[in-house]
């Protein structure tokens, strides 16, 4: 089923960013080792990071200061912990570069070797989940539709009528899914868009493109007829 392009909203990131998330599993473990900045620079130091000072460490607990993969790594060394174990939150959402946020769950879950791709797309908040989310729930919708229309007729007959030249046009014009119109068609006269131009330019050879809008407009009547119905349906509950 073809789907309709959707204009994805910019995402705006959740609070905390990660870097923060990280600055304060930081601070938390070198407190919990009674450790001074001092110390803990010095210990960074002893693990391969000659440059890192209490200025260093006070930058980073501030969540002033990025820190790149390897620094993430020698943190881990220096505290003796899981890398997992400096991204442990008790928010529910985190966000992770200038547009994007993950779950909390979701991002442990990669610290410990997880495919962001195994993770169900609603962990993830950015431009290209959000388009996701909304193509879901686009196709949801227009296959409730249709199986309020055609609740008989099976997929397989309306997929293959949906490939009409017809549907595609009528569902052009109307501003749905050829699916939908297929579905409406079968509603309306038992067959396809098409099949019911050709019986009626049977008598009419050369009355195609008026009869094409007239059932345009027909099928353009149960839409709008099912979506009222669906309007009052949402009201009563």
């Amino acid at each position: 089923m073809p789907k309709r392009p959707v204009r994805s909203q910019p995402v705006q990131p959740a609070e905390p960013r990660l870097t923060r998330v990280i600055a304060r599993q930081v601070r938390a473990l070198r407190l919990e080792r009674k450790w001074s900045q001092d110390e803990f620079a010095r210990q960074m130091r002893m693990n391969g990071f000659p440059g890192w000072t209490r200025s260093v460490v006070a930058a980073v607990e501030n969540g002033g200061r990025r820190i790149d993969a390897e620094e993430l790594a020698g943190l881990a060394i220096a505290l003796n912990v899981p890398a997992s174990y400096l991204v442990l939150s008790k928010d529910r959402w985190i966000g992770v570069g200038d547009q994007g946020a993950a779950t909390h769950n979701a991002v442990l879950r990669i610290f410990e070797g997880e495919r962001a791709g195994d993770l169900a797309v609603t962990a993830f908040r950015s431009p290209r989940t959000d388009q996701a989310i909304a193509e879901m729930a686009l196709v949801s919708r227009t296959m409730r539709r249709v199986a309020d229309l055609a609740p008989e007729v099976s997929w397989g007959r309306l997929g293959a009528a949906e490939k009409g030249e017809l549907e595609r046009l009528i569902a052009g014009r109307l501003d749905v899914q050829p699916i939908e119109v297929a579905a409406a068609a079968h509603h309306l006269w038992g067959r396809s868009a098409s099949e019911e131009r050709d019986a009626r330019a049977e008598e009419r050879p050369r009355a195609k493109q008026h009869i094409s809008r007239a059932i345009a407009e027909e099928i353009r009547g149960v839409l709008a007829e099912q979506a009222r119905g669906r309007s009052t349906e949402g009201e009563n509950r």
